[in-house]
Protein backbone atom coordinates (compact mmCIF):
# COMPACT_ATOMS: atom_id res chain seq x y z
CA UNK A 1 0.00 0.00 0.00
CA UNK A 2 1.30 3.65 -0.87
CA UNK A 3 0.94 6.67 1.26
CA UNK A 4 0.99 9.80 -0.25
CA UNK A 5 2.43 13.07 0.54
CA UNK A 6 0.16 14.59 3.24
CA UNK A 7 0.47 18.16 2.52
CA UNK A 8 -2.31 20.27 0.50
CA UNK A 9 -1.77 23.61 -1.31
CA UNK A 10 -5.17 25.85 -0.71
CA UNK A 11 -5.64 28.17 -3.19
CA UNK A 12 -7.76 31.54 -2.05
CA UNK A 13 -8.97 34.43 -4.35
CA UNK A 14 -11.94 36.49 -5.34
CA UNK A 15 -15.57 36.21 -6.29
CA UNK A 16 -17.18 35.74 -9.77
CA UNK A 17 -19.90 36.93 -10.69
CA UNK A 18 -21.51 33.49 -10.82
CA UNK A 19 -20.35 33.06 -6.90
CA UNK A 20 -17.81 30.94 -7.21
CA UNK A 21 -14.18 31.51 -5.28
CA UNK A 22 -11.96 30.89 -8.50
CA UNK A 23 -11.35 34.96 -9.59
CA UNK A 24 -7.95 36.23 -9.26
CA UNK A 25 -7.90 39.43 -6.85
CA UNK A 26 -7.45 42.79 -7.82
CA UNK A 27 -5.02 44.76 -5.77
CA UNK A 28 -7.31 47.44 -5.59
CA UNK A 29 -10.17 45.31 -4.56
CA UNK A 30 -11.67 46.34 -1.04
CA UNK A 31 -9.88 44.49 1.94
CA UNK A 32 -11.76 41.50 2.29
CA UNK A 33 -11.71 37.50 3.31
CA UNK A 34 -10.77 36.08 0.49
CA UNK A 35 -12.40 32.77 -0.79
CA UNK A 36 -11.40 28.97 -1.16
CA UNK A 37 -10.67 28.21 -5.09
CA UNK A 38 -13.88 26.06 -6.00
CA UNK A 39 -16.13 26.72 -3.19
CA UNK A 40 -19.56 27.60 -4.86
CA UNK A 41 -21.55 29.98 -2.87
CA UNK A 42 -25.28 31.20 -2.83
CA UNK A 43 -26.40 34.59 -4.06
CA UNK A 44 -26.84 35.70 -0.44
CA UNK A 45 -23.35 34.40 0.45
CA UNK A 46 -20.27 36.04 0.49
CA UNK A 47 -16.17 35.43 1.26
CA UNK A 48 -16.33 35.32 5.52
CA UNK A 49 -13.79 33.70 8.14
CA UNK A 50 -16.85 31.53 8.63
CA UNK A 51 -17.40 30.33 5.20
CA UNK A 52 -13.78 29.87 3.65
CA UNK A 53 -11.47 29.03 6.72
CA UNK A 54 -9.61 25.91 6.36
CA UNK A 55 -10.26 23.45 9.50
CA UNK A 56 -7.77 21.49 10.90
CA UNK A 57 -9.94 18.64 13.25
CA UNK A 58 -6.18 17.24 14.25
CA UNK A 59 -4.39 19.87 14.22
CA UNK A 60 -1.90 21.50 11.72
CA UNK A 61 1.73 22.56 10.21
CA UNK A 62 1.34 25.58 8.05
CA UNK A 63 4.48 25.08 5.88
CA UNK A 64 4.32 27.98 3.15
CA UNK A 65 2.38 31.01 2.73
CA UNK A 66 2.80 33.37 -0.86
CA UNK A 67 1.32 34.86 -3.40
CA UNK A 68 1.47 33.74 -7.62
CA UNK A 69 1.07 36.76 -9.80
CA UNK A 70 -1.76 36.94 -12.42
CA UNK A 71 -2.17 40.44 -13.74
CA UNK A 72 1.56 42.40 -13.82
CA UNK A 73 1.82 45.01 -10.99
CA UNK A 74 2.21 48.48 -11.74
CA UNK A 75 3.33 51.52 -10.44
CA UNK A 76 0.24 53.35 -9.70
CA UNK A 77 -0.22 52.52 -6.36
CA UNK A 78 0.05 54.81 -3.41
CA UNK A 79 -0.13 52.15 -0.72
CA UNK A 80 0.97 48.73 -0.43
CA UNK A 81 -1.59 46.00 -0.95
CA UNK A 82 -0.99 43.76 2.11
CA UNK A 83 -2.03 40.07 2.05
CA UNK A 84 -2.15 38.34 5.81
CA UNK A 85 -2.44 34.62 6.79
CA UNK A 86 -4.35 34.23 10.03
CA UNK A 87 -5.27 31.44 11.94
CA UNK A 88 -8.33 30.43 14.65
CA UNK A 89 -7.05 28.34 17.67
CA UNK A 90 -10.63 26.50 18.31
CA UNK A 91 -14.23 27.15 16.58
CA UNK A 92 -14.66 31.36 17.14
CA UNK A 93 -11.81 31.86 19.33
CA UNK A 94 -8.73 34.05 19.12
CA UNK A 95 -7.48 35.04 16.07
CA UNK A 96 -3.56 35.36 15.23
CA UNK A 97 -1.98 37.34 12.28
CA UNK A 98 0.95 34.44 11.18
CA UNK A 99 2.38 35.85 8.09
CA UNK A 100 1.62 39.06 6.44
CA UNK A 101 2.77 39.35 2.24
CA UNK A 102 3.54 43.21 1.17
CA UNK A 103 2.59 43.47 -2.53
CA UNK A 104 5.13 45.36 -4.30
CA UNK A 105 4.46 49.07 -5.56
CA UNK A 106 7.08 48.33 -8.38
CA UNK A 107 10.03 46.60 -9.56
CA UNK A 108 12.33 47.76 -7.57
CA UNK A 109 10.87 46.77 -4.40
CA UNK A 110 10.90 43.15 -5.51
CA UNK A 111 14.47 42.81 -4.75
CA UNK A 112 15.37 42.21 -1.49
CA UNK A 113 17.49 44.56 0.49
CA UNK A 114 20.28 42.13 1.02
CA UNK A 115 20.94 42.35 -2.94
CA UNK A 116 21.73 44.86 -5.80
CA UNK A 117 18.85 45.74 -7.82
CA UNK A 118 19.31 45.43 -11.20
CA UNK A 119 20.75 48.48 -12.78
CA UNK A 120 17.86 48.51 -15.55
CA UNK A 121 15.32 48.25 -12.81
CA UNK A 122 12.88 51.06 -12.59
CA UNK A 123 10.06 51.92 -10.65
CA UNK A 124 7.82 52.25 -14.02
CA UNK A 125 8.76 48.55 -15.03
CA UNK A 126 5.49 45.73 -14.20
CA UNK A 127 6.19 42.81 -11.54
CA UNK A 128 5.68 39.95 -14.25
CA UNK A 129 2.58 37.71 -14.52
CA UNK A 130 3.68 34.46 -13.00
CA UNK A 131 6.07 35.78 -10.47
CA UNK A 132 5.93 34.21 -7.20
CA UNK A 133 6.07 36.19 -3.61
CA UNK A 134 6.70 34.03 -0.48
CA UNK A 135 6.47 35.04 3.51
CA UNK A 136 9.50 34.53 5.22
CA UNK A 137 7.97 35.62 7.71
CA UNK A 138 10.21 33.26 10.98
CA UNK A 139 7.20 32.41 12.56
CA UNK A 140 6.71 29.69 10.01
CA UNK A 141 5.98 26.64 9.89
CA UNK A 142 3.46 27.91 12.07
CA UNK A 143 1.36 24.97 14.28
CA UNK A 144 -2.29 25.27 14.22
CA UNK A 145 -4.11 23.78 16.91
CA UNK A 146 -6.30 20.63 17.09
CA UNK A 147 -9.76 22.20 16.28
CA UNK A 148 -8.12 25.07 14.88
CA UNK A 149 -8.84 26.74 11.23
CA UNK A 150 -6.71 29.05 8.94
CA UNK A 151 -7.90 31.92 6.49
CA UNK A 152 -6.21 34.65 4.34
CA UNK A 153 -7.21 38.56 3.94
CA UNK A 154 -6.45 41.41 2.14
CA UNK A 155 -6.24 43.60 5.03
CA UNK A 156 -5.05 46.61 3.29
CA UNK A 157 -6.02 47.39 -0.71
CA UNK A 158 -3.58 49.02 -3.01
CA UNK A 159 -4.32 52.80 -3.74
CA UNK A 160 -4.88 52.56 -7.39
CA UNK A 161 -5.61 49.63 -9.65
CA UNK A 162 -2.95 47.80 -11.77
CA UNK A 163 -2.70 44.05 -10.97
CA UNK A 164 -3.84 40.82 -9.84
CA UNK A 165 -2.97 37.85 -7.37
CA UNK A 166 -4.15 34.94 -6.07
CA UNK A 167 -2.86 33.27 -3.02
CA UNK A 168 -1.88 29.89 -1.40
CA UNK A 169 -1.11 28.06 2.00
CA UNK A 170 0.51 25.10 1.64
CA UNK A 171 -0.58 22.65 5.27
CA UNK A 172 0.37 19.24 6.11
CA UNK A 173 -2.61 18.33 8.08
CA UNK A 174 -2.16 15.98 11.26
CA UNK A 175 -3.12 12.53 11.78
CA UNK A 176 -2.11 11.34 8.36
CA UNK A 177 0.71 9.26 7.93
CA UNK A 178 4.03 10.92 6.83
CA UNK A 179 5.11 9.96 2.92
CA UNK A 180 8.09 7.44 4.12
CA UNK A 181 5.63 5.54 6.64
CA UNK A 182 5.65 1.91 6.41
CA UNK A 183 1.90 0.15 5.75
CA UNK A 184 0.31 -0.21 9.67
CA UNK A 185 -0.59 -3.53 8.67
CA UNK A 186 2.00 -6.06 9.70
CA UNK A 187 -0.06 -8.98 9.65
CA UNK A 188 -2.69 -10.27 7.55
CA UNK A 189 -4.96 -12.94 9.07
CA UNK A 190 -5.73 -16.33 7.66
Amino acid sequence: MAYTDPKVTYEFGGLTAAGVGSADVQVEATAAVLARYGRILDETDDASAADDKVHCPAGGSIEAFGVTITEALTNGHATHCTVALKAIDKESGTTTTVAVITLPKDSTEVTPSSQTAPSTATAAQAVAVGARLLSTDSDLPFKVAQGGAFYVEVTQAAGAAGGAFKAWVICRQDGTPAGTAASPVTKIAS
